[in-house]
């Protein structure tokens, strides 16, 4: 079997002078993911999908599945009382006001009028029916005003009057190449995607691939037009006062949002490539580590169309195929607030799978090669989640659209916003699930557990296992449809049986003994709610379980020096990268100590060294 741990990846160089890094970290390298934006409703793509399908997940009846479902200890969910149409990205400004992008060209301030937590009130700040903005994806709330990418233009709005409602436009830059193949629809489809800007005043957007059918542009007789110095595909960066586009790296696909995290490094989710063109092996939607002069591999290496870039790999990917990667929010504090969930969880992404209906958080260390990364699931949508931004007061606000997948029933119709917040403090919060040798599971918790939790616990917890599990699957009631989600649905899912269940010596972390843990797949763990996590009056009501997920990644540890012995796992072969990540949990002291004390250290692991 494969060495254990929970699902970790690394960004790391596939070049020369570091291939010998590479050898230091167990990663999966791919790139990209599908996001047909459009006004149309969902349509068929010459047999790459299957009708749209509603799914009620398993034991779970279709009435009983919350709205939103959130698998923290702690939290409660309720919807805010307005009625918007669909809202593309969230962000909140310097003033402590709410902005809402809407995908119908009007931007909304919304705003508490009773103090009771939720945006009750909103305001058009910026009305899009003069026909300004078309199709706007990318906002960037800044002191100088709102950046917006839209169809054709970069745009910067301002309120000039001091009056609190926009009244001027300006064009940053503008006129681009045109796409061959617009997202959605030929010619209403979106253009300009992810925005931000830096703290030396540099704006960085996104433009879409020129043509995500056939990302080589191959003619009739075999020649490829793919040309990388076009700026479709890349990630562009404008000077403090200028309106000129330089490109700043290229091989992206539909890089949805970005934003800079706490270490001043630019991240951008962006989407699979392998439903249209499948033999280029991208198969899962990914956070990147946007760097200059980089090739993300949209379209990858070729040895005759493309021979001469290096495709860099992917932070992480989120799994299974066909979760549409959109917003992006480091969890930093908004304002001088707390930040969301836990002081350990700081500068965490806070990433949204569309399609899906998945709000995920992806822990994030640093490393000289490149970024390594963990991932776990905040929560699960009915409808299709587009982005959640961390609020003043530690919260998460939450968009979303209705329709299915992939852009829902457009710019014209409703969508719905929610706010998850943490209303109990007293009960323990995950931190994450993960082996500890091949017949048993951990789950660790930042406060010790009460001791009646235990009562009965072996009975009501609950693993299952497959190629295209993952944490919360029943309450995935949205999913595209493509021939390969209707794969996975017909996937084996064998379930883990639980022998027993005990507390740690310091009460933090439950050690889950069962039979061995034998396929390198992945694995989910549904653990009942705790008994006193009372959710707050007129919220939605949540379906008492916390789910997780892990798998067998990991380093198996040998210790033994002074005498003594320890034995364990690390996520990762850099100790740098254990520390950080296990750092929250009950282990970390005992593994620090051991690594801090002279003696033998011995790593068992198989590496993955595929390109």
């Amino acid at each position: 079997m494969r060495n254990p741990l929970f699902n970790f990846q690394g960004s790391v160089r596939l070049r020369d002078q570091s291939k010998k890094t590479l050898a230091l970290f167990f990663m999966a390298v791919s790139v990209l993911f599908v996001f047909l934006l459009g006004f149309n409703n969902f349509s068929g793509d010459g047999g790459k999908t299957s009708t749209f399908t509603s799914v009620s997940p398993d034991n779970v009846p279709a009435d009983e599945i919350p709205d939103l479902q959130v698998f923290i200890p702690g939290y409660s969910v309720k919807e805010l009382p307005l009625s918007l149409n669909q809202i593309n990205a969230l962000k909140y400004g310097d003033d402590g006001r709410l902005y809402g992008l809407g995908y119908n060209g009007h931007i909304y301030v919304l705003t508490d009028t009773d103090g009771d937590g939720l945006e009750d009130k909103s305001v058009e700040w910026w009305n899009g029916e003069k026909g300004t903005i078309t199709a706007p994806v990318g906002m960037a709330v800044t002191p100088a005003g709102i950046y917006v990418t839209s169809k054709n233009k970069v745009s910067l709005l301002k309120d000039t009057d001091k009056d609190g409602i926009g009244d001027t436009e300006e064009i940053i830059t503008k006129d681009w190449v045109k796409a061959k193949v617009y997202t959605g629809t030929t010619e209403g489809g979106v253009d300009g995607f992810g925005i931000a800007k830096d703290q030396t005043g540099n704006v960085f957007f996104a433009l879409g691939t020129a043509d995500f059918t056939q990302p080589y542009a191959v003619d009739s007789v075999g020649v490829s037009h793919y040309d990388i110095k076009s700026q479709r595909g890349t990630i562009l960066k404008i000077k403090p006062g200028s309106s000129e586009r330089e490109i700043y790296c290229t091989g992206t696909r539909f890089p949805v949002a970005m934003d800079f995290n706490e270490q001043g490094d630019l991240f951008c989710t962006d989407q699979e490539g392998a439903t249209w063109p499948p033999a280029n092996g991208n198969p899962f939607d990914e956070l990147l580590h946007i760097e200059p002069n980089r090739h993300y591999g949209y379209p990858p290496r070729h040895p005759k169309y493309l021979p001469n870039v290096i495709d860099e790999p992917s932070v992480f990917d989120y799994k299974p195929q066909h979760q549409s990667t959109t917003g992006i929010h480091f969890n930093l504090p908004v304002n001088g607030g707390p930040v969301f969930d836990a002081d350990w969880a700081r500068n965490d992404a806070i990433v949204c799978g569309f399609s899906r209906g998945k709000i995920y958080r992806t822990k994030l260390h640093k490393t000289p090669s490149g970024y390594v990364a963990i991932n776990s699931l905040i929560a699960s949508c009915k409808f299709l989640t587009v982005d959640a931004a961390i609020t003043p007061t530690g919260d998460l606000v939450v968009s979303t659209h209705s329709g299915p997948p992939d852009w829902g029933w457009g710019a014209a119709a409703k969508g719905k916003l929610f706010k998850i917040m943490r209303t109990n403090k007293e009960v323990p919060n995950t931190v994450m699930a993960y082996i500890s040798k091949p017949d048993q599971v951990k789950v660790a918790f930042d406060k010790p557990l009460p001791k009646e939790y235990m009562n009965g616990l072996a009975g009501k917890i609950k693993i299952t296992y497959g190629e295209a599990v993952a944490a919360g699957d029943r309450f995935e009631v949205t999913r595209p449809g493509y021939k390969e989600v209707f794969r996975q649905r017909f996937l084996p899912v064998e379930e883990m049986r639980v022998k027993n269940v005990s507390l740690s010596d310091d009460g933090k972390t439950l050690l889950v003994d069962t039979y061995l843990h034998i396929s390198p797949v992945n694995y989910a763990i549904t653990l009942p709610a705790f008994s006193n996590d009372v959710k707050a009056a007129n919220s939605i009501k949540q379906s008492p379980q916390t789910d997780m997920a892990y798998n067998l990644n990991g380093v198996e540890v040998n210790w033994e020096g002074d005498g003594k012995k320890w034995q364990g796992v690390i996520p990762h072969l850099d100790l740098a990268v254990s520390e950080a990540f296990l750092k929250p949990t009950g282990d970390y002291p005992d593994i620090e100590k051991a690594l801090n004390t002279p003696g033998k250290l011995n790593f068992k692991a198989r590496l993955n060294l595929n390109n």
